[in-house]
């Protein structure tokens, strides 16, 4: 459509300044003009879906990401016709809710033409990165970059830059995620690989501390039945097996 091409055009002007500014350092302002760039495409996506919507249904451009998400509901569909699932129950309407909000999701995103999906997602990238330069702001970072994935699911450097921002709110296990999908999107990215190897002791030592925290629950709820008994959980010692290694508990008084 030529509306398109002109909207992609204006949008792409408003981009490159945009990254002008942010080479400058002038992040503020970079910020403003990214958002100059989102709010012109998004208002043109408003309009033409309303557009559509007065003129009666039209054909829809689909990718074949769109394609394979749509071919993904309907096998999803049929499993549960096949299982004999009833969306009556309470557990199957919640699956059924979720399912309904992925289709309005998908539907979202089918309002931006595919040929212009690209640059508003480069924009809420670009946008998220000069916006990590601002005190306070980590959480539009994240919200951005998510937004650029949402548009292109292979943008490696949207996850990269989310997976930085989850690291600054210490949220390792989704910053790991994230190195990980942009290493497997992009085998030799050096990035990808310095955050996994940060992340991933990181991640392991909150684990290990999650682990020993709950162990420490269970066993003091262990103490105040034993208690009753005049026993305590030092009262048993596990035994690990050096040829099966398996574990065994010998009471000890």
């Amino acid at each position: 459509m030529a509306a398109d091409a002109g909207i992609l055009q204006e949008g792409k002007r408003l981009k490159d300044e945009g990254n002008t500014l942010y080479v400058s350092k002038d992040y503020f302002s970079a910020v403003e003009t990214y958002s100059k760039a989102i709010d012109l495409i998004e208002k043109y996506c408003r309009d033409r879906v309303e557009e559509e919507e007065e003129e009666g249904p039209r054909v829809v451009e689909l990718t074949d990401e769109d394609v394979a998400k749509l071919e993904l509901e309907e096998k999803e569909k049929k499993e549960r016709e096949q299982n004999g699932e009833s969306q009556k129950e309470d557990g199957d309407q919640s699956k059924e809710d979720t399912k309904n909000e992925s289709i309005i999701q998908l539907e979202n995103e089918l309002k931006v033409p595919p040929t212009i999906r690209p640059t508003l997602s480069v924009c809420y990238h670009n946008r998220a990165a000069a916006l990590s330069f601002i005190d306070g702001r980590n959480d539009d970072v994240i919200a951005d970059t998510t937004r650029a994935i949402e548009l292109d699911p292979l943008y490696v450097k949207a996850y990269l830059r989310r997976g930085k921002a989850y690291e600054t709110d210490s949220k390792p296990e989704e910053s790991l995620k994230d190195y990980q999908k942009a290493l497997e999107l992009e085998p030799s990215n050096k990035a990808a690989k310095e955050g996994i190897t940060k992340m991933e002791p990181i991640v392991k030592d909150k684990q290990e501390k999650e682990k020993a925290e709950m162990l420490g629950k269970l066993k003091d709820v262990g103490n105040s039945f034993l208690g009753l008994f005049g026993l305590s959980t030092e009262n048993f010692q596990m035994v690990q097996d050096p040829n099966s290694g398996g574990y065994s508990i010998n009471f000890k008084r």
